[in-house]
C-alpha cells in the first residue's frame, strides 16, 4: 500500500511541478485511512565525488526518473563506463558510446545513466569516461539521493521521489 500511496504522490506532486491538471491530481482520490500509509519523512545524504572534469548532475523526469553527468573536455568519439550495484545486490556495468553524449554547451557533454529504476536512487553510480586509447579522462560518482541532498529537497518533487524510491526498495525488499 505504501508504495502505491507514494507512487500517487510523486505523481501529484510531478503535475504540481510541470503545472499539468493540477485541479485532478493523481493522489486526489486517496481517503484520509490511505494518505495514512504514505512515508512520514526521509533523510538524505550526498555522497557525491568527482574530479575536475565533471561539471555537474541533473535529473531527467518523464516516464521514469534518470540521473544525467555532466563533463567537460569530453568528446563524441570516447565512451563511458556506468558501474552501479543495484538494489539487488548485483553489480552492473554498462558501456555507452560516445555517440550517445549530448552537447550541452561548448566542451560539455551530458551523459544520460538510463539503465536505474527508481528502487536504486540510494545506489551511486560512478561514471568514467575513456579516450580511445582506453586512458581515463573524467569520472565521477553520484546518485539519485545526492543529487537531491544537494540543495534540491526544497522542492516537493524531489522529497516525493525519495519517498516513492524508498518505498519502492522496501516493496521489492519485504
Amino acid at each position: 500500500r505504501r508504495t502505491m500511496v507514494d507512487m500517487l504522490n510523486y505523481g501529484a506532486a510531478a503535475q504540481v511541478y510541470f503545472k499539468y491538471d493540477q485541479l485532478n491530481l493523481a493522489n486526489s482520490c486517496l481517503t484520509e485511512e490511505e494518505k495514512a500509509y504514505a512515508t512520514e519523512s526521509v533523510t538524505m545524504v550526498d555522497k557525491r565525488v568527482a574530479d575536475v572534469n565533471y561539471y555537474g548532475s541533473t535529473l531527467n523526469l518523464g516516464s521514469n526518473i534518470q540521473l544525467s553527468m555532466f563533463f567537460r573536455n569530453i568528446t563524441p568519439d570516447m565512451y563511458a563506463i556506468v558501474t552501479f550495484t543495484d538494489h539487488y545486490g548485483h553489480d552492473k556495468t554498462v558501456r555507452i558510446d560516445g555517440s550517445k553524449f549530448k552537447k550541452y554547451k561548448e566542451n560539455i557533454y551530458r551523459i544520460y545513466i538510463e539503465e536505474m529504476v527508481i528502487a536504486d536512487a540510494r545506489q551511486l553510480v560512478t561514471c568514467t569516461v575513456y579516450d580511445d586509447a582506453d586512458n581515463a579522462v573524467a569520472t565521477a560518482t553520484d546518485s539519485i539521493e545526492s543529487y537531491i541532498a544537494r540543495g534540491n529537497a526544497s522542492e516537493p518533487i524531489y522529497e516525493a521521489i525519495v519517498k516513492f524510491a524508498d518505498s519502492a526498495y522496501a516493496y521489492f525488499h519485504p
